[in-house]
């Protein structure tokens, strides 16, 4: 339904406006008692439907699992979901027959242990932190990343 025909401009205007809003939600600590399905639901197809083009609905994805996940298993969930999209997308694209240029990929093994490391010790200061804390640095890294992916696109 239009994923290959909409434009890339289109389509990242839609992920950004909905990110926006969740990661306000999260700043502003603007929270329902029980999360909201019909805003919710929605938003998880269409991340996972626009994880499949590119995964650049995984943010979408990220933004509302904040909201059913433990602070404590964020991470982990969200590294399974990573792995599982990443599969299916990476066999698809092998059976289509795209060169994945495999001896290209080891020079990025260093620079993703660097990430990995780095990543998990934030995450253990993220952890650590009281109360609505957590999710409020959760809310500025998606609205930093919505407002870089917005400025690159009008740049």
């Amino acid at each position: 339904f239009g994923l290959l025909k909409m434009p890339d401009f289109w389509l990242l205007m839609i992920v950004y406006s909905i990110l926006i809003m969740y990661s306000l939600g999260y700043i502003f600590n603007i929270k329902s008692t029980t999360p909201n399905p019909w805003l919710n639901i929605p938003t998880l197809l269409f991340g996972g439907y626009v994880s499949g083009l590119s995964l650049s609905g995984a943010p979408l994805i990220a933004a509302v699992a904040l909201q059913y996940l433990r602070k404590e298993q964020a991470r982990e969930s969200m590294f399974v979901i990573w792995i599982i999209a990443v599969t299916l997308k990476l066999s698809t694209l092998y059976a289509y027959g795209v060169d994945m240029q495999w001896i290209h990929q080891l020079w990025l093994f260093p620079i993703a242990l660097v990430g990995h490391i780095m990543g998990s010790r934030m995450h253990t200061k993220l952890q650590a932190m009281q109360g609505d804390t957590f999710y409020r640095w959760m809310g500025v890294a998606l609205l930093a990343l919505s407002l870089t992916g917005l400025i690159r696109h009008f740049i």
